[in-house]
């Protein structure tokens, strides 16, 4: 048995074909009622099987034709339909000769046995030559117009509602979406669209596209619509005004719209605002950048506080010796004025490596409630000296700006950097060094999003110049450690590192800006301390140089000989008695021996077997009262708050200059 499928929906079709045909049926297929024609005069099928709703020719019309026609009104047609399903479509189709009315989706069973009742059912009145009725061109005609405005009116609020559902829908969507027909004309928006060309509500539609973007817009988005137009889908970035004015970084997505046999019909355009991504991706790689910085940092810290450990040793063995040198020489002579040269050298170098550590986070400062205003006015009236007389001073101190808690030394280094440095930059005319120092209350939001910092009153800090200023990839660097454009031997790149670090480490904040040939401004933000934080007055100690005495006896310690014996040389030609060791184990069998000769021990901190810290806690098991003084050059591994801590009385720093060491003893000794 032949059966003959007409549907539009291709999906649909090609199913049904295929499940009859595993029924054992010989099946044809029609996409709709003309087509269905043309198949049936080459070869007639036993049975139609027909949707209703189809392009060109409907199923009501195919079966009309089908009843009009003496050769083929026996065919019996089933319609089989998911669109006219209400009783008046079913009595309309039965009337004009259908042969059943099954609405989809039916079950495949039921759906089979219905079409074999259809054709048994057509074989027996095609034996008694017994026909279907039909309805006259006139009633059918009228019933099917009736039937079918109904039909397009439904489906017309349908589609109302569904627009209504997509508008609230793309309303709703953050993205730009449009849709621009073949002539180049708006015919959708989403209010996106709309409120980014600031446009009343539904006035874009049918407006040409060429007409609403900007010329300037248009000049960058026409290569892409004409691509659009041949049938491309089309992705670009660029950045684009807002009605402000302001950039917005755009992508847009331009997708065809085709009809049947792929005639261009116009496009669909997508746009996402990615500014705001964008922004938070430069964030990212600026926190990137910071934490790259940050592990660099903390690797120079590491590698500055290792080698100032053995470079201090050596300035101190350096300085050390070339003292007893200069004491022995002849005054006035040759040998006297080369080793007052040598210790200027070695002097210098122990500044250099302060400068690194503190550059590195390894120096260690005291703090104190100071006003600032009284050290800018001294390092002002100190610089004025050195100014050439190109150079003038304008000063804004407010003397009631408040105070900050802060090395008053470290304050004094970040002035005479800072000022320096715009002296350098104006060396080659005629300059104006302008020094502010204001109190100013800052909010959250002139914080911004800087850690560790809060808002209220700040003591603020201004050095500017008219120099030369600072070109822009330079002054992405200028806190760079060992940064420098000048010359070789006319800077060492530090000044403005230390100065940060300096300025972080009293919590606070620094900000430049710079234009070249214009010049630059540094201003530097310092919390105020409150009136009602109390602090602890500081303790002014003089320091005393012991008297010699037979009585104390001095054990010393470090690992390097040359400190060893230059430290057991310097005390015994106090008058001390001195017993020395190059280790810290052989240090704790001399200690262990006989604990009660000793009256201080000196120690090292970093030696291989027993620390320093080790070495004081086992020497303090045995004598807990011991007094004890670290002398040692690298002072992050154990703080001067560590230090006294553990019990010790006197911490110094290497190198050692003139009679920092006797300062020391003598100083311990007398307060035991």
């Amino acid at each position: 048995m032949r059966i003959l499928v007409v549907e539009d929906t291709e999906d649909s079709r090609v199913l049904l074909v295929d499940q009859l045909a595993a029924q054992g049926y010989e099946v044809d297929a029609a996409e709709n009622g003309i087509a269905a024609l043309q198949t049936i005069h080459r070869c007639t099928p036993d049975v139609i099987i027909s949707d209703i709703l189809m392009p060109e020719m409907d199923g009501f019309e195919l079966c009309q034709k089908l009843k009009a026609d003496d050769n083929l009104k026996t065919i019996p047609a089933i319609f089989y339909t998911a669109t006219y399903t209400e009783p008046s479509d079913q009595k309309f189709a039965l009337s004009m000769g259908a042969t059943r009315f099954i609405i989809k989706p039916e079950d495949p069973a039921k759906l089979f046995q219905q079409v074999a009742e259809v054709a048994a059912e057509a074989q027996s009145i095609a034996t008694s030559h017994e026909h279907s009725p039909s309805l006259g061109a006139n009633t059918f005609t009228k019933q099917h117009t009736e039937t079918l405005s109904k039909k397009l009116y439904k489906k017309i609020h349908e589609l109302e509602e569904q627009k209504e559902q997509l508008r609230i829908i793309t309303d709703a969507i953050p993205e730009m979406i449009a849709e621009i027909d073949a002539s180049g004309c708006y015919q959708y928006a989403n209010s996106a669209y709309e409120k980014w060309l600031q446009v009343p509500d539904g006035e874009l539609i049918g407006k040409a596209i060429n007409d609403v973007i900007a010329p300037e817009v248009l000049a960058v988005i026409q290569p892409y619509m004409e691509r659009v137009k041949k049938g491309e889908e089309v992705s670009f970035e660029a950045k684009f005004p807002d009605s402000r004015q302001e950039l917005h970084y755009l992508k847009m997505h331009y997708i065809p719209r085709t009809m049947k046999g792929g005639k261009y019909n116009g496009f669909f355009s997508f746009t996402y605002d990615l500014t705001e991504q964008k922004r938070v991706e430069k964030e990212q790689e600026k926190l990137k950048a910071r934490l790259k910085h940050s592990e660099k940092m903390e690797a120079l810290g590491q590698l500055a506080g290792g080698i100032a450990h053995d470079f201090n040793n050596i300035l101190t063995a350096i300085i050390g010796y070339s003292e007893f040198i200069e004491i022995e020489a002849p005054r006035d002579s040759s040998i006297s004025k080369n080793i007052g040269l040598v210790l200027q050298a070695g002097k210098r170098a122990a500044a250099l490596v302060e400068k690194i550590l503190s550059c590195s986070h390894q120096h260690h400062t005291e703090k104190h409630s100071l006003e600032p205003h009284i050290i800018v006015k001294e390092a002002l009236e100190m610089l004025r000296a050195a100014l050439p007389s190109t150079i003038t001073i304008e000063e804004d101190i407010n003397t009631e700006s408040g105070r900050i808690l802060a090395d008053p030394t470290v304050i004094h280094q970040i002035i005479v950097n800072l000022c320096t440095n715009a002296m350098q930059a104006m060396a080659e005319q005629k300059g104006i060094l302008q020094v502010s120092l204001q109190r100013k209350q800052l909010s959250a939001a002139e914080i911004g999003q800087r850690k560790g910092i809060s808002p209220g009153n700040f003591i603020v800090l201004t050095v500017e110049d008219n120099g030369s200023g600072i070109e822009p990839a330079v002054l992405e660097r200028i806190f760079d450690p060992y940064f420098t454009t000048k010359q070789i031997g006319k800077g060492t790149g530090l000044g403005l590192a230390i100065t940060q670090r300096a300025v972080e480490d009293c919590k606070g904040f620094i900000e430049v800006k710079s234009e070249p040939n214009i010049g630059t401004i540094f201003t530097i933000y310092l919390p105020c301390l409150e009136e009602a934080v109390l602090l602890h007055p500081q303790k002014t100690v003089t320091k005393r140089r012991g008297v010699a005495s037979q009585a104390s006896t001095i054990l010393v310690v470090d690992d390097e000989p040359l400190l060893s014996k230059l430290h057991e040389i310097r005390l015994t030609n106090a008058g001390y008695q001195v017993t020395a060791a190059n280790t810290s184990k052989e240090a704790l069998q001399i200690f262990q021996k006989n604990p009660d000769k000793f009256n201080l021990l000196i120690t090292d901190q970093t030696m291989p077997g027993l620390t320093g810290e080790e070495l004081i806690q086992e020497v303090f098991a045995i004598t807990p009262s011991l007094p004890v003084i670290m002398c040692t050059g690298h002072s992050d591994l154990v703080s001067k708050e560590k230090a006294f801590a553990l019990g010790i009385k006197k911490y110094i720093l290497k190198p050692l200059l003139g009679n920092e060491l006797l300062d020391a003893v003598g100083e311990v000794l007398s307060e035991h």
